[in-house]
């Protein structure tokens, strides 16, 4: 199926939390057309791996048999992540390039961008690769990569998403974020081994079963989690986030591939 640059789904999202008093609030940036999606759409970018999901409004039963039906196929895929359209505003830059999408955050704060322009199934293996743009602002910013986000048309917000954080001082971080700030959690975290290198091409990825999350940098599994507490959807997107301390910070993002879980 090919992919609609008019589509609804094919807009940019933005979600703003700011790091002094936490999350204070989300707002998107870029284009946004608040129309109500399909039900439950897994829809199929073609790739030589890819196999084309038809969309369906049947039970939970006929839901899972289809997503089983997918098992291990690319669901998604978007080598230079160009569903996000071009911006400059006072406090992040979006530029597409040659290589890939360039994301600047100009001032402490923290954005995620929603970039799958289908609706995707809860059950999900997420990878993205990254790699943060020298000189470093500060210790503590990070880039990541976020799944489950959902979409509130009326709102105009991605909330509540999970979010698979890399930071700059050799840590990782699994969170949940909702638009109560009271309920953005930690689910877990751990140290990066000190030969990573965030000014090099690292590969994010995140599968995602039901409640459960394994999580990898560069094919290691760095950790895994449980969320007990945690919702599923049926429809989600997936995107990527950057957080910086101090000064401007910016990360380049290729290679966005959904697939479903082996």
């Amino acid at each position: 199926m090919g992919r609609s640059r008019n589509s609804a789904l094919f807009t940019l999202f933005c979600v703003l939390i700011c790091l002094g008093g936490g999350i204070a609030g989300y707002t998107l940036a870029g284009r946004f057309t608040p129309v109500a999606p399909p039900a439950i759409s897994y829809q199929v970018t073609p790739s030589p791996n890819s196999v084309q999901a038809q969309s369906t409004t049947a039970s939970a039963t006929q839901t899972a048999v289809n997503i089983l039906a997918l098992k291990g196929r690319t669901l998604y895929e978007d080598p230079k992540v160009t569903s996000a359209s071009q911006e400059d505003t006072d406090t992040h830059t979006i530029t597409n390039t040659e290589k890939g999408l360039l994301l600047t955050v100009k001032q402490p704060d923290r954005k995620a961008w929603m970039l799958s322009e289908t609706d995707l199934p809860s059950d999900m293996d997420v990878s993205v690769t990254a790699q943060g743009m020298p000189p470093d602002p500060c210790d503590g910013w990070a880039y990541s990569l976020d799944i489950r986000q959902q979409i509130d048309y009326d709102q105009r917000t991605s909330v509540p998403f999970y979010d698979f954080e890399i930071y700059h001082n050799f840590t990782w971080r699994l969170g949940w974020y909702d638009g109560d700030q009271a309920d953005s959690r930690t689910i877990a975290s751990g140290d990066i081994d000190k030969t990573f290198n965030i000014h090099q091409p690292n590969t994010l990825r995140v599968v995602a079963i039901g409640k459960h999350f394994d999580l990898y940098i560069n094919d290691k599994e760095v950790g895994s989690a449980d969320d007990p507490d945690g919702q599923i959807y049926p429809q989600n997107h997936v995107g990527v986030a950057i957080e910086t301390c101090s000064n401007s910070v910016t990360a380049l993002f290729t290679n966005l591939v959904v697939k479903a879980p082996q």
